[in-house]
């Protein structure tokens, strides 16, 4: 049975995915693509941590091809306003995060604007 929900947020510690390429990654995907499927979102909000894990200098190569990865995929096809943002300054030891965010809007949603923190104004 399909339930219909207008948000899904997902969090997730994803180094594992990274440090162990291919062992669980398509098993994390399916996992995510069904829940997509089963739920029908509007707008989905992917936080992840550790992108690149352990190694991330060596992993960053496999973290792009993994958010494009979940982005080109038929199960997204659908939303069609993607924002990813991945702190991938890793050479700058001081402030790199390991962070990552995807965003999906659904194509039924209209007038979609973000607030840029930077100039304090939103824009489309």
């Amino acid at each position: 049975m399909e339930m219909h929900t207008d948000v899904l947020l997902v969090t997730a510690n994803v180094g594992s995915l990274f440090d162990n390429v291919g062992d669980i990654e398509g098993d994390w995907l399916q996992e995510f693509f069904m829940t997509v499927h089963k739920h029908t979102p509007r707008f989905i909000a992917l936080h992840f941590q550790e992108v690149g894990g352990k190694d991330y200098k060596r992993n960053m190569g496999h973290a792009k091809k993994f958010f494009l990865t979940i982005e080109s995929r038929c199960e997204m096809a659908d939303f069609d306003k993607v924002c990813v943002y991945v702190d991938s300054h890793f050479n700058d030891v001081d402030s790199f995060t390991a962070l990552g965010s995807m965003y999906f809007i659904h194509k039924s949603l209209k007038n979609i604007q973000q607030y840029d923190f930077k100039v304090t104004a939103s824009h489309e």
